[in-house]
């Protein structure tokens, strides 16, 4: 405990936060537990059972603390968070972010709430709350106050596999609501004067706007956007296909602000002090004030705050002329954060943080960084964050140790440049220079990332792990770690047994599922059908692509779903429409997939544009055969509506593609001619009871699902019952997954209802 004073703090305080997130135990007896300890620490100060009380101590510290943070009042935002239309007004917590798409422009910021007018009531309030506001036409200044006319609502829980929960990503920063504004109307700035003790935030958040501003003015489009990611934490307006290009290739820890920016920033002014002949304390104090000046510049994410917390340190160290201490400074800035967010600890930003300046602070053979620094640092990152990589993002990128090898240097000094702009940049000739120098080194810097992620081996989509694995996985890693430093001869065998086994546990995450069975999951995407389908022996098919506008249905519900499942190559997609609704995500899965062949009916002009692709036109009674007795059937084409079956042995599901009354009455006689189906599934749009009645008579389908939930589906979903049929509302269910096993075809909803 004498050499890594902060570990065990830091393990205790952890262990309690962890506990008191997994399990609901009470406050009370936790609190007298905690304090009954209290004395015996006192009297057995340095004594044998000291650290164990004390870990115990700090373990009811941490269940105390998270349950404090997840304490909500009766007043909260929250509470009024139902989807109604409200007024609200409070100060603007955070420097607007702007994204554009087409005419639109998007305002993002945190609101601290102060009170709200609902159903003509006036209620004061407190809590955070996301406002998106659309086409303002004013700015909104940080620490504004504003009322804000708009639907007030809680973030969505995920409702497919592999899809971002966006409510627990707010939850751990504090945030339960959100709140959506649209139009020059619904903002009303009431005053732009902060209470005096907050001006300095103040100051410093126009400080980071003015510079944001700066850049779009220096740089074109999209440096400026890597610019204030990369410097200043403003991240909404780089290009979603950039995006992806880093995720594939390992470099996505390039575009958060982390240790390389208070590097550059902090270290730059320390080591010009030093060389200004600046006595060390001084140039330390210098350090100091510009590292903490930097965190709060950037946005305070919680890899700037850990990273802010070491250099702090390590400044520190060097005023109070102490010994400097890589690992208890990482500990110590973990005890810190958990003291002021516990949350963080469940943040995924937070433990890649952490565990990558871990990996490196352990592992630092001398001899390797001498001829292979950047490689091996990046090796030792990859190895020590590869479970949390599969595990959150489904990737892991062999690439990555190439792709770094270039890009970390060329990022790192156009970083360097991009800063030097913001203070030279009006410079005549100098000035000039550092705009293009750092425009060119970023220039290179993408250029290089987007050559390695179009490499198809590069990276691979994995399924996610189970927790015993990562637990394996780490558990050998640390054998690894400990037998490596072993000096009896006598347990050298501990080594190589330890290297296997850390080699086992790394190869048990490339394994393929078993795919004995055809399984299909209905996607739930609103006003669209989207099914995947994983035929035995490994094949994947798309039924549809969803519709690009107004969001890309492509980029965050298909492509996360896809990487979940491990799929990086399609052997098909199949349109069962024409409609924009259907096809428009298509350029996207083929910017991350690869898909070998195009089946739709219609034009045959559809999907000419797409390269790679072989493109088939399906007509009536055509099928897509696979090994054994399964595929798809067209038994109906109507102008371009397939009436499409999924059908494995006797087992079949029907998906039908409109509600137009043209189509289906002119499918219906070709439709007769099946005896029944498994699964019948209606598409999306108003239904029509009549058609639906005559469908179901024809079919007599064992199970229903319905994509909308309108008054007409309710009343045939009640007769259904009735009769003896489930039926199935994806609104209610979220995404299906349908098997297709010898004993019967399963149904198994994604939300628990």
């Amino acid at each position: 405990m004498r050499r890594r004073p902060f570990f065990w703090p830091a393990a205790g305080l952890g262990a309690g936060v962890l506990l008191g997130k997994l399990f609901p135990l009470p406050n009370s007896p936790v609190f007298l537990f905690t304090l009954f300890l209290l004395p015996f620490l006192w009297f057995l100060r340095g004594r044998r059972f000291f650290l164990p009380l004390f870990l115990l101590s700090l373990a009811g510290l941490g269940i105390l603390r998270i349950h404090s943070v997840g304490r909500i009042p009766p007043h909260h935002i929250l509470n009024f968070s139902k989807g109604a239309w409200t007024a609200v007004e409070g100060r603007a917590a955070s420097l607007p972010e702007v994204k554009e798409k087409g005419r639109r422009k998007i305002y993002s910021f945190l609101l601290d709430s102060e009170n709200l007018v609902l159903e003509k009531k006036f209620y004061e309030t407190a809590g955070r709350v996301q406002v998106f506001l659309f086409n303002p036409n004013q700015e909104i200044p940080y620490g504004s106050r504003v009322r804000l006319w708009g639907r007030l609502e809680r973030p969505e829980i995920p409702r497919n596999p592999g899809e971002f929960n966006y409510r627990d990503y707010l939850a751990g920063q504090g945030i339960y609501a959100l709140l959506s504004a649209y139009g020059p109307r619904s903002v009303r700035v009431l005053d732009r004067d902060l209470p005096l003790a907050q001006r300095p935030l103040q100051v410093i958040q126009n400080l980071r706007e003015a510079s944001a501003r700066r850049l779009d003015a220096l740089f074109a489009f999209p440096i400026n956007a890597f610019l204030k990611a990369l410097l200043l934490g403003l991240r909404k307006g780089l290009p979603d296909e950039f995006r992806d290009d880093f995720m594939k290739t390992g470099t996505t820890h390039l575009l958060a602000i982390s240790g390389m920016n208070i590097t550059l920033v902090a270290g730059s002014l320390f080591f010009l002090a030093i060389l200004a002949r600046f006595p060390q304390k001084l140039a330390a104090g210098v350090g100091l004030i510009s590292t903490v000046s930097y965190v709060f510049l950037s946005g305070a994410g919680i890899p700037v705050v850990r990273a802010g917390w070491m250099a702090g340190i390590f400044f520190t160290g060097l005023l109070l002329e102490r010994e400097k201490d890589l690992l208890n400074n990482l500990f110590f800035a973990l005890f810190a954060i958990l003291i002021f967010d516990p949350e963080a600890l469940f943040q995924v930003g937070f433990q890649l943080s952490f565990l990558s300046v871990l990996s490196l602070i352990l592992v630092r053979p001398r001899p390797l960084e001498e001829w292979a620094g950047e490689w091996f640092q990046t090796g030792i990152v990859l190895v020590g964050t590869f479970p949390l990589g599969v595990l959150y993002f489904n990737v892991f990128s062999g690439s990555a140790l190439f792709s770094n090898l270039l890009a970390v240097p060329l990022f790192h000094l156009g970083s360097m440049a991009g800063i030097g702009s913001l203070t030279a940049g009006d410079l005549p000739v100098f000035g000039t220079l550092l705009v293009k120098l750092a425009a060119l080194l970023l220039k290179a810097g993408l250029g290089w990332i987007s050559l390695w992620s179009k490499i198809s081996w590069g990276y691979v989509y994995l399924r996610p792990p189970s927790a015993w694995l990562v637990a394996f996985y780490y558990g050998a890693l640390a054998f690894a770690l400990m037998a490596g430093k072993l000096k009896s001869s006598r347990l050298s065998f501990l080594g190589p047994l330890s290297v296997s086994l850390w080699l086992l546990s790394a190869a048990l995450f490339f394994l393929p599922g078993a795919d004995r069975n055809l399984a299909v999951t209905f996607l739930e995407a609103g006003q669209n059908e989207i099914l995947h389908v994983r035929f035995p022996g490994g094949r994947h098919w798309l039924v549809n692509a969803g519709r690009r506008a107004p969001s890309d249905q492509g980029r965050w519900l298909v492509s996360p779903f896809l990487r979940r499942e491990g799929v990086k190559r399609l052997e098909g997609v199949v349109l069962t429409g024409s409609a924009a609704r259907h096809t428009g995500a298509l350029p996207t899965l083929l910017r991350n997939f690869s898909v070998s062949s195009l089946f739709f009916a219609g034009p045959g002009e559809k999907g000419a544009n797409l390269k790679r692709v072989n493109r088939t036109r399906l007509r009536s009674g055509d099928r897509i055969q696979f090994q054994g007795e399964s595929g798809f059937w067209a038994p109906a084409v109507v102008e371009d509506s397939v009436f499409l079956i999924l059908y494995q042995g006797p087992q079949k599901i029907l998906l039908v593609p409109t509600w137009k009354k043209k189509i289906l009455e002119a499918a219906l006689p070709r439709l007769k001619e099946l005896v029944s189906v498994d699964l019948l599934i209606f598409p999306s749009g108003r239904t029509d009871r009549i058609l639906a009645g005559e469908i179901l008579q024809t079919l007599s389908p064992r199970k229903v699902v319905f994509v909308r939930k309108d008054p007409e589906a309710l009343a045939l979903a009640e007769s259904l019952t009735e009769s003896g049929v489930p039926c199935f509302f994806i609104p209610e269910t979220g995404a299906l997954r349908l098997g297709l096993e010898e004993a019967g075809l399963t149904v198994t909803p994604f939300l628990k209802t």
